[in-house]
């Protein structure tokens, strides 16, 4: 419960946009006859007072209360955290800081224009969208708010981080988010409400859903990394670029095909798929290695080559 803040200090139009918005999205049709009256059905306000999930949601001044709700978005040179090319602080509540750090990522990521069929103009961009914004929504939602700390985007030449303060709930691992989990979300009425306008779609999904989104873009699985005092998710680019595929041989360009197909490839393999002799696959390899593009798994006979 926050006890400095009052009834006023939440904005009604943000409720009633609210409500409408679940209407539309999940058909959910919320009956209330005062402000008041809504934030008690919504288990945002008790007898003790608001709590300060009402205030991240639907406050006027969000950041008066709970400071640590900031977001640091920063654009950096290079492959370190050291020189700033763009940086933003986003206020507002959790849901207004949902759109905004997704203005702050498209204009600091690169974006390729396709047409379909010559016709329907399609944008690429270096890392799926959905998959930006999934990660966006886990790390406002599931942060731990009682750290002074602040979610981070955190944008390098070589890859995208998301930072949300605390680690992963008890019982939750990294091995778990990437396989069936359940839910543990540690900000309930959060959680509950996003979910009512759809920035949830399930709970306990989210992680599978990045994973599977990066694969569609043929990018490489992210990274989920717990600290103990933070949740990292961490989007990585295909280091197979345009430049390096004009060094490659057409054999060398169909192996990584392969690979990215079925996770590895064996000498025997290269090949068949390429109809050479063992010396041409073991040099054309061999060169993959040393440009550190592939790595060897193994040994002798059970040895296998996978992508960096």
């Amino acid at each position: 419960v926050c006890e400095e803040a009052v009834l006023g200090d939440i904005d009604e139009e943000k409720i009633e946009e609210f409500v409408q918005k679940a209407k539309e999205e999940r058909n959910f049709n919320l009956q209330y006859n005062s402000k008041k009256d809504f934030l008690q059905k919504m288990h945002f306000l008790s007898q003790k007072g608001l709590n300060h999930s009402a205030l991240l949601l639907f406050g006027k001044d969000t950041q008066k209360f709970v400071l640590q709700s900031e977001v640091r978005c920063g654009r950096f040179k290079g492959i370190k955290p050291l020189e700033f090319e763009d940086m933003e602080v986003i206020k507002g509540t959790l849901i207004e800081q949902v759109n905004q750090m997704m203005s702050f990522v498209k204009r600091n990521l690169k974006v390729k224009a396709t047409f379909d069929e010559g016709v329907e103009r399609k944008e690429e961009w270096e890392y799926p969208l959905l998959a930006l914004r999934e990660g966006i929504i886990n790390a406002l939602v599931h942060r731990d708010y009682a750290l002074n700390s602040n979610v981070q985007i955190r944008i390098f030449d070589d890859r995208l981080e998301i930072w949300s303060p605390g680690g992963l709930p008890f019982g939750l691992t990294v091995a778990k988010l990437k396989g069936k989990h359940e839910s543990k979300p540690r900000n309930k009425e959060l959680a509950n409400t996003f979910f009512m306008i759809k920035l949830i779609e399930q709970w306990g999904t989210g992680t599978n859903r990045i994973i599977e989104l990066c694969k569609e873009h043929q990018l490489p699985e992210p990274d989920f990394e717990d600290t103990g005092t933070s949740f990292i998710v961490t989007f990585k680019k295909d280091r197979i670029t345009e430049e390096v595929l004009k060094e490659l041989n057409e054999r060398q360009k169909k192996a990584l095909d392969y690979m990215k197909e079925n996770g590895s490839i064996t000498n025997r393999e290269y090949c068949e798929i390429n109809k050479v002799v063992k010396n041409t696959a073991y040099r054309d390899l061999m060169e993959l290695i040393n440009k550190e593009i592939v790595k060897p798994k193994g040994v002798g006979r059970k040895s296998y080559y996978v992508l960096e």
